[in-house]
This record gives C-alpha cells, sequence and structure tokens, in this order.
C-alpha cells in the first residue's frame, strides 16, 4: 500500500510537473484580467468626476450672488433716477439672473444640485416666481415697487453665497475623495503590475527550465540512439565474423564429394546459418528504419518481374506443404513503376512465407488491384496476401506489428520465429509512404492489405539487371573448381594474384581457400600496416579489405594507399568486411574503395565482383 501511494505521489508530482506552464499562464491571464477590470473601473471614475466637476464649473459660472447685486443696484438706481433706459436695464438684468437662476434648475446642475443641497433648488425656485412677478410689472414699475423688489431681492443674496461656500465644500470632499481613490487604485495597479512581472519571469523561468530540459532529454536520447547503432554496428561484426567463417566453410564444403550421410547434416547448418543471418538482418534493417536511416531507392522497375521473382521464391515452401499458391493482377495495373523493388519484393516475401508457414491445408493468394487512378502518372495500388490458415484474434491483430511480438506464445512455440518480419514490413511500407493491415478471424484465415501510392515509369527507364530480394545462391549452384577457368593475368599465363587483408585467421584462411578454389592465388597481410608495406613491393590485380584491424584499420590504410603514390594507387579495393551498416558502406566508398561485400561471403558475389574488376585490368 505504502508502494502504491508512493508512487500515486510521483505520478502527481510528474502531472503537476507537466501542467506548471498552464497554471501559470492560466494565473498570468487573471491578472491580466483584473488589471483591465481596474483600468476601466478606474477611467469610468474619471469620467464621473470629470461630469461632477464639470457641473461644478456650471455652479459657478451662474453667479447668481453676482447677478443678484447687479439687478439690486439697478433697481437702487431706478429708486433715484426713473427713466425709460434705466427701465430697460433692470429688464436686461433680469433676463440674465433668470438664465442663470434656470441653469440651476435644469440638466446636470440641478442633480449636482439636489446631491449637495436641495435647500438651494427651493430658493431658486422661489426666486423665479419673484422674477416671474418683476417680469409683470416691468412696464409699471414704480421707485417705491423697485425699493419693495431690491429688499426682496436682498434677502437671496445671503442665500446663495451660502450655497456657493456648500457646494465649492461638497466639491473639495468629493475631489479629497476622488484623489484618495485614485491614490489606491494606483497602488492597487502597481501591484498587480508588479504581480503581473513576477509570474511572468517565473512562467519564462519554468519554460527555460523546461526547454533546458528537453534540450537533455534530447541530447541523452541522441546519445542513447548513437550508442545503440555503435552497439548493433559492434554486434553485427562481432556475429558476422564467426557467421562468416561458418557459411563460407559450408559452401566450401558443399562443393566436395561428401558421403551421403553428411549431406543432410551440411543442408541444415547451412539452413540454421542463413537463419541467423536473416535474424541478424532483420534487426539491423528495424533498427535502421525506426532511426530513419535506411535509404530507400526509387527507380523504374516492373511490378509483374518483381511478383515473379518473388513467387519463385516462396513456391518451393508453399509446394512442399501441398498448398496451392493463387496470383490474381488486375490487367489494369500499370506494368512498369518507380520504388524501391528491392524492400517491395522483400515486404511480399515476408507476407507470403507467413501465410504459408501457418496454413497446414487450402490454398494463399496473392492479389495486385487498381484501387484508384489519383492522376495521369500516380496510382494508388492495393496488395493482398490471404491465407485458410489459423487466423489472428482481433487482440493479437491490435499488436502484431509490434517488434518481436507474435499472435501468442504457442503460435511461437509451434510454429517458431523472431516476431520482426512484420515489424519490418510496417517500417518499410510506412517509409514509402503507405499502409498496410490485416483482416482475420480465428480458424478462417487472414488476409494483410497494402495500400501504396506509385508512379507510372517510361517502359524504357525500366533497370536492365533487376536484383530481387532473392537470397544469394548457394554454393552448390556454383561450378565447380575443376570446371572453372582460372583467372588469368594479362602479363602471364599464372593466375591473378589477390592481397587477403583480414586479422582474423580463420576467415582470412576461408578467404584463401575460396580464392584457390575459384582460380586466384593470394597473400595475406594481418592488418593495413602490412598491407601497405607489401603494397609498396608488389603489385596486386585486387585487394580484398578488412575494416576493422588493429594497427591500421581498412579504411585508414585504403586512404593511403590512394593518396601516396606506390604500385597498388589504381588497383581495384573491394571492402571484405563484418560492419554491414550502411554509413560503414559510405565511408568505405568516401575512402576510395571499389565495392562492398559484406560478411558472411556469398560465393556467388565474390565470384561475381572479382571477374567484373579483374577483367577491366585486361
Amino acid at each position: 500500500m505504502a508502494a502504491e501511494n508512493h508512487r500515486g505521489l510521483l505520478i502527481a508530482m510528474k502531472n503537476l510537473h507537466r501542467y506548471q506552464p498552464v497554471a501559470l499562464a492560466g494565473t498570468l491571464l487573471i491578472l491580466v484580467c483584473v488589471i483591465a477590470f481596474s483600468l476601466f473601473k478606474l477611467e469610468k471614475e474619471i469620467d464621473e468626476f470629470g461630469l461632477f466637476t464639470k457641473d461644478e464649473r456650471y455652479w459657478n459660472s451662474t453667479r447668481v450672488e453676482m447677478e443678484l447685486l447687479r439687478l439690486i443696484n439697478q433697481l437702487n438706481f431706478f429708486v433715484i433716477t426713473e427713466t425709460d433706459e434705466s427701465r430697460a436695464a433692470i429688464d436686461i438684468r433680469k433676463e440674465i439672473l433668470w438664465s442663470r437662476v434656470n441653469i440651476i434648475t435644469q440638466g446636470s446642475t440641478k442633480e449636482l444640485i439636489e446631491q449637495i443641497d436641495q435647500s438651494s433648488l427651493e430658493t431658486a425656485y422661489r426666486l423665479i416666481g419673484l422674477l416671474e412677478k418683476l417680469d409683470r410689472d416691468i412696464a409699471s414699475l414704480t421707485p417705491n415697487k423697485a425699493k419693495h423688489y431690491s429688499a426682496q431681492f436682498e434677502d437671496f443674496v445671503a442665500l446663495y453665497m451660502q450655497a456657493s461656500r456648500t457646494v465649492a465644500s461638497a466639491i473639495s470632499e468629493v475631489e479629497s475623495t476622488f484623489a484618495i481613490k485614485v491614490q489606491h487604485n494606483y497602488r492597487l495597479m502597481a501591484m498587480l503590475l508588479l504581480l503581473v512581472l513576477m509570474i511572468g519571469s517565473l512562467f519564462t523561468w519554468v519554460n527555460y527550465r523546461e526547454l533546458r530540459r528537453n534540450q537533455r532529454l534530447a541530447r541523452e536520447a541522441a546519445a542513447a540512439n548513437q550508442a545503440k547503432s555503435e552497439f548493433l554496428s559492434n554486434m553485427s561484426h562481432e556475429i558476422r565474423t564467426p557467421l562468416n567463417g561458418i557459411i563460407g566453410s559450408l559452401q566450401l564444403m558443399r562443393l566436395e564429394q561428401l558421403p551421403p550421410t553428411l549431406t543432410p547434416l551440411i543442408q541444415d547448418m547451412n539452413a540454421c546459418s542463413q537463419n541467423l543471418l536473416q535474424l541478424l538482418n532483420s534487426i539491423l534493417d528495424l533498427s535502421r528504419l525506426q532511426q530513419q536511416k535506411l535509404q530507400l531507392e526509387y527507380q523504374a522497375f516492373s511490378l509483374h518481374q518483381a511478383v515473379e521473382d518473388v513467387v519463385r521464391v516462396v513456391n518451393g515452401s508453399i509446394q512442399s506443404k501441398k498448398l496451392q499458391l493463387n496470383i490474381r493482377k488486375d490487367p489494369a495495373l500499370p506494368s512498369i513503376i518507380m520504388g524501391d523493388h528491392f524492400r517491395l519484393q522483400q515486404v511480399l516475401i515476408n507476407l507470403l512465407s507467413n501465410a504459408a508457414k501457418f496454413t497446414s491445408e487450402g490454398h494463399v493468394t496473392l492479389r495486385l488491384l487498381l484501387n484508384r487512378q489519383l492522376d495521369e502518372q500516380h496510382y494508388e495500388i492495393k496488395i493482398e496476401v490471404s491465407d485458410t490458415g489459423i487466423g489472428i484474434s482481433p487482440e493479437a491483430q491490435q499488436q502484431i506489428f509490434s517488434p518481436f511480438t507474435q499472435a501468442d506464445s504457442s503460435t511461437t512455440r509451434r510454429f517458431g520465429g523472431s516476431g520482426l518480419g512484420l515489424s519490418l514490413c510496417k517500417e518499410i511500407i510506412s517509409s514509402m509512404g503507405g499502409e498496410i493491415g490485416v483482416r482475420s478471424q480465428i480458424g478462417q484465415g487472414s488476409t494483410f492489405w497494402i495500400l501504396l501510392n506509385v508512379e507510372v515509369a517510361d517502359s524504357t527507364a525500366v533497370i536492365t539487371n533487376m536484383e530481387s530480394a532473392i537470397p544469394d545462391v548457394q554454393a552448390t549452384a556454383l561450378v565447380s573448381a575443376s570446371n572453372h577457368h582460372q583467372a588469368k593475368n594479362s602479363d602471364s599465363d599464372r593466375p591473378a594474384l589477390i592481397l587477403v587483408v583480414e586479422d582474423n585467421v580463420i576467415n582470412a584462411n576461408l578467404a584463401g581457400a575460396i580464392l584457390k578454389k575459384l582460380g586466384y592465388q593470394c597473400e595475406f597481410a594481418e592488418n593495413g600496416q602490412i598491407a601497405f608495406e607489401m603494397c609498396q613491393q608488389q603489385q596486386y590485380q585486387l585487394i580484398l579489405m578488412d575494416c576493422q584491424m588493429p594497427v591500421m584499420d581498412g579504411l585508414a590504410c585504403t586512404f593511403k594507399l590512394r593518396a601516396e603514390s606506390n604500385l597498388n594507387q589504381s588497383t581495384p579495393i573491394v571492402a571484405l568486411t563484418a560492419n554491414a551498416m550502411l554509413e560503414d558502406q559510405q565511408r568505405c566508398i568516401e575512402v576510395g574503395m571499389n565495392a562492398f561485400i559484406a560478411k558472411p561471403v556469398s560465393i556467388q558475389r565474390l565470384q561475381g565482383v572479382l571477374e567484373q574488376y579483374i577483367a577491366e585490368l585486361k
């Protein structure tokens, strides 16, 4: 229970770490919204204060008490001097005062007065009433009436002076309150901005730390991939080196006249060795595909010829189980397409071999269909491999394309296999931009399907010597040494002389025996330094160069031979090495080697290369 709680805590902490940037970003967004709301509220308060002070300016602009005093002075002047001019002056002062009082009793100024001093409005209404009375009496105004009106207006002067002081006091209080509010708002804004800055800095730091962490993980992943590649390369070399001795020796033994009792044993040993080699190649191919280091060819080839080559490979195993092999081709299929014929054949051989392996009776069917035409030059083709075998459960179909996976452990024990084939097929088809899948029911067989977009090629562009995915012909297919012509040097009748640079004694002896069977002479050097010294003294028709050797490796020796003047500066050099990775082949070509043969050595492949380069010297 404690372990589960601890594991749950670790998962929670991991999830918290994952959502830290989201939480910080959310907090930052909330703070920005709060700041925006505060700014909006402050702007609204400023607008309200501006309206308030505007009303106060309106109040001050009325100057009612001043106009009252001017009207009173004019009335007093009329008492002394009763003339039409003074009567008209009273009428003007009356109108001006009336307009000022109307400002107080209307609009926003009225609302301001209502908030501050309600009695001032009542005084204004009484003053308006007195002004209306004066307006009615202006035409018949006498000095006595004028004196009476003057006394009445004088009562309003004190009232309005008091109202002005009340309004001014209220305005001052509002301004003080507003100033405090503004100060508080500015402090709040400063705090919020500081908090935003702090959270932004924290957000930046978290992102920077996450970026550094991702960079570190990327470096570690790259280092792990590099270590994996180096490990696979080293393991491939270490496995291929003894395997080369085994397979090569078996090929030589099959060329000899053996007792009938030994022939089946040799065949079984050869089959086991080839299975081991195929497993090793599958692991390397899968690794290169997953690391996107496997380069696919893109050249014209005959789809029908490729299928015929595949059928020749798998037909033997299908016929041995007395199964019927059906081939169905859509007549509308393009005959010449662009792509990697070798990898496509590799996939088809794997699918057909699996179909034969898991089918005890019935038939295996290969269908090639034109699914649809995309445009004039591009088609989508569908390839199906069906069988009447044991079928695959729905659960197993979900994981059958994963590496080292088969339908279940019982099929593994019964039928064998590493579980690499289908995962390799999926990686290859995905690299080609296609899709692969399966339909199956237990006891009713399976159908594996492939969808590929292909480009139609001109029939004149098709490659003439199309290498297929068919394994190398076994040594028994070679002509025997007694019937094979000896390769002659162009300068004399003696056999061509080949230098074998190999540090492994077993592989060196094996290479010597194969060369002797093929009719060549050979000399040996156990490392690159010795080989370079021998090349200073003797000219060879060809050099077989191992790559990984002590003192001086094959790459350094080749580079030195090509760079410095010597008897073998232009002699063909063929890499004969257990380093079978693509980058190993590229390095060999870069330093000046002419060809590359990966161990285990196929006698047929070696024979073809030797004949090609030695014939060029003649």
